[in-house]
């Protein structure tokens, strides 16, 4: 059986690890935008390749990492 977090718990892994990465990044491409570019690194856990019982919802949020980070940056090749 996979734990079941609270809706709560699950609701604030989410908004740190998945929100939290997507309006950091948000922040700092209109930066980089401004002062002409440079670069951001964001990181993920191994915890997505492999899987973990006990952190299912965290590993979601790891997961969505990279898509956000290829979708921003795709969008900001081309501002306006």
């Amino acid at each position: 059986m996979i734990p079941a977090p609270s809706r709560e718990i699950s609701g604030t892994t989410i908004d740190i690890h998945l929100i939290g990465a997507w309006l950091g990044l948000r922040a700092l491409l209109l930066a980089l935008i401004e002062q002409g570019g440079g670069s951001i690194v964001l990181e993920g856990a191994v915890v997505v390749d492999i899987g973990m019982a006990v952190a299912t919802i965290y590993s979601a949020t790891q997961g969505g990492i990279l898509p956000i980070a290829r979708t921003a940056t795709k969008g900001s090749l081309h501002p306006g």
